[in-house]
């Protein structure tokens, strides 16, 4: 909040003070009326595609050696997700950036994601998930951290407090 903006939340504070001041006397009498209370029907947080994702992988993750991530899909049965996976400078994908896969009866899908880091230290696997949710296409990000070792063993992270903007491509479907 700029400097300007807060002198003018502070005028605009003071004058209503003094405004309820000079009426709070001349009030005496404050009238109710009965409300209803409605609650909405449909939550205002947005539940994305509705999508669950787990994930897992048995590779030692070094630098340059390919990796290999099993990725489990939960959603609803026979459900179509578009996946769309964000450039990386961090990793090479070996995979089709975008795909259009199909939920078994159970509601899962598998996708083995095959990419080579190219940097030591954490990397992100970043991708946008696209499902049917009440006759609309509804986007949903995910973002997987992966600690990437270098021939001396892995780099240890360390946590910064300055927090990093998630880059993803522009919505396309």
């Amino acid at each position: 909040m700029s400097l300007i903006e807060k002198v003018i939340i502070g005028l605009l504070v003071c004058m209503l003070a003094a405004c309820s001041a000079d009426t709070q006397n001349q009030t005496t009498v404050a009238e109710r009326s009965a409300v209803t209370l409605q609650l909405a029907k449909k939550s205002v947080i947005n539940k994305g595609a509705g999508i669950k994702l787990s994930f897992n992988s048995e590779d030692v993750v070094q630098v340059g050696s390919e990796l290999r991530v099993v990725l489990l899909f939960k959603a609803m049965p026979n459900q179509r997700i578009d996946l769309q996976f964000s450039d990386s400078p961090d990793a090479h994908l070996l995979i089709a950036k975008e795909q259009s896969l199909i939920t078994n009866q159970q509601g899962e899908l598998t996708l083995d994601l095959v990419l080579i880091p190219l940097q030591a230290g954490k990397i992100y696997i970043k991708f946008f998930a696209h499902a049917e949710r009440d006759g609309q296409l509804v986007p949903q990000v995910f973002s997987i951290p992966v600690y990437v070792g270098d021939e001396e063993g892995v780099v240890p992270y360390q946590q910064s407090t300055e927090s990093q903007p998630v880059v993803m491509p522009a919505n396309r479907f």
